[in-house]
């Protein structure tokens, strides 16, 4: 008995001398940790991505590379917060991030460059990588598929099937009859084409004059906002704005040079849009105005010169 405990008790004490030499004699060891605030999320939920750089003090420590945040959306980064303890230099990185798709995701690993103080020359830590897994915001209640009824067999009388192609023969021949019109009067119409300016303009008034908030159609509302903007991007500035995420999006504006504050505005309202559309989320009733007038704006901000489009000419 006497010799079984004291193992132990030389066991836990080697131990305890172990992390205090690691803690103490050891303080130049640097590394990386790459940590999140939940390893599950719902779509649209908000998480807190953490990187936390160690190096020895007196280091100068800097991200190597864009962190591989997989499918998740940036939307704010921290600045970076530094301290100094038991001779080790920590600068803690924070980013708030959201995803908009199922599924696990995993971030990281991420790499972090520190000049060591006795030798000057530049080290290298990675980080370690996790995962999180995205659920859906439906509750599984939402989600059950119904069984299918079987097929009830249909007996109709005989005189209702000649009926069904006496009207299908007649409604043949009178597309036949209007299509021989309409190709008649084919050389006789001026084609009218419209701008991208007249075309976003009038989905704009068409759908100011819709009310769909007050029928309560808020995901089409807000589905229709975003495709008023993203096809008059393509229209106007030939960018793939429909098949494009919004960060995809917004750094192909960047790359074309778009004033950095209409990018801003794009992101957010988009943003907001994209909350409604895949993640169910209803803004209060104050915002349905402020977020039609707010793209109208931005469509005022990126649209040429009236004498650049040739609009002027078009009215004469």
């Amino acid at each position: 008995m006497k010799s079984g405990f004291y193992s132990r008790t030389v066991f836990f004490l080697l131990l305890i001398l172990l992390q205090t030499y690691t803690a103490y004699a050891l303080p130049g060891k640097a590394h990386a940790v790459l940590s999140s605030s939940a390893d599950t999320a719902k779509i649209g939920e908000l998480l807190n991505i953490t990187v936390e750089v160690s190096a020895p003090k007196g280091s100068a420590i800097t991200l190597t590379n864009d962190i591989p945040f997989a499918d998740f959306e940036v939307l704010n980064q921290k600045q970076p917060v530094s301290r100094e303890e038991n001779e080790k230099l920590t600068t803690i990185y924070q980013f708030e991030i959201m995803a908009f798709s199922l599924g696990d995701k995993e971030i990281g690993p991420v790499k972090a460059a520190y000049t060591d103080p006795n030798s000057s020359r530049t080290e290298t830590v990675v980080s370690n990588s996790i995962k999180i897994k995205i659920k859906s915001v439906l509750t599984s209640a939402d989600s059950d598929i119904k069984d299918i009824k079987e097929n009830i067999p249909l007996k109709l009388p005989t005189y209702v099937y000649l009926l069904a192609v006496l009207i299908l023969a007649a409604v043949i021949y009178l597309i036949v009859k209007l299509t021989k019109y309409l190709l008649s009067r084919k050389n006789n119409v001026a084609q009218i084409v419209k701008t991208p300016e007249e075309t976003a303009e009038g989905r704009l008034a068409e759908l100011d004059g819709a009310s769909l908030p007050e029928k309560g159609l808020i995901k089409e509302y807000y589905s229709t906002l975003s495709e008023i903007l993203r096809d008059y991007i393509q229209a106007r500035h030939e960018i793939p704005a429909p098949d494009l995420t919004t960060a995809e999006l917004c750094r192909c504006l960047k790359n074309v040079d778009f004033p950095q504050q209409s990018v801003h505005s794009i992101r957010s309202l988009l943003q907001q849009c994209d909350l409604v559309k895949f993640a169910k989320f209803i803004p209060e009733k104050e915002n349905y105005s402020k977020d039609f007038d707010e793209t109208v704006k931005i469509y005022q901000s990126i649209r040429p010169a009236k004498e650049e489009t040739g609009e002027e000419g078009n009215n004469e």
